[in-house]
């Protein structure tokens, strides 16, 4: 079965979804969300391109039909705060208040959270700095030398999706 998949990632209130430019075979839609929930892939955005790490692969991306920046609106990051750490969901759990927090009038969603945005790597990058600063360097430039020294911002995987082609 041929199937490509899209990941979601999140930076505080920024998401970007990165469709893979790949096609991969699974035997079966089960055996493909397995592969998925276990990868451990994360995407840094430099001034003028995405890098997708995968635990044994990689990818540049420049191509903005392949992904897609979104905001949460303001008000609502404000009103929500920043996402919860591993750590504080564990602890959540541990007291027996996490479905509480989940499923409280706070972060329930009715779709008009998020501010689509129209933007290349490079735009949303002089935006992210507007607020952060970039942190995260490929080490001795892996993957890519000319971003050697050259600092991005690091997005942690949120989601994936499963598409049969």
């Amino acid at each position: 079965m041929r199937l490509g998949f899209s990941f979601g990632f999140q930076l505080n209130e920024w998401e970007v979804e990165i469709e893979i430019p790949r096609e991969y075979r699974f035997r079966s839609d089960r055996e493909a969300r397995i592969a998925c929930r276990e990868m451990n892939v994360e995407a840094i955005v430099f001034p003028n391109q995405i890098a997708v790490l995968f635990e044994r692969d990689y990818m540049m991306l420049e191509d903005r039909e392949l992904y897609h920046f979104r905001k949460l609106k303001d008000e609502v990051y404000e009103k929500c705060g920043a996402l919860l750490t591993p750590e504080e969901v564990s602890e959540l759990i541990e007291k027996g208040t996490l479905e509480e927090v989940l499923f409280s009038d706070k972060y329930m969603p009715d779709g008009t959270e998020y501010l689509e945005l129209d933007v290349s790597a490079e735009e949303a990058y002089k935006m992210l700095r507007e607020k952060y600063e970039p942190r995260y360097e490929l080490p001795f430039g892996f993957c890519c030398p000319a971003l050697k020294g050259v600092k991005g911002f690091h997005f942690e995987s949120l989601y994936y999706e499963i598409k049969r082609i």
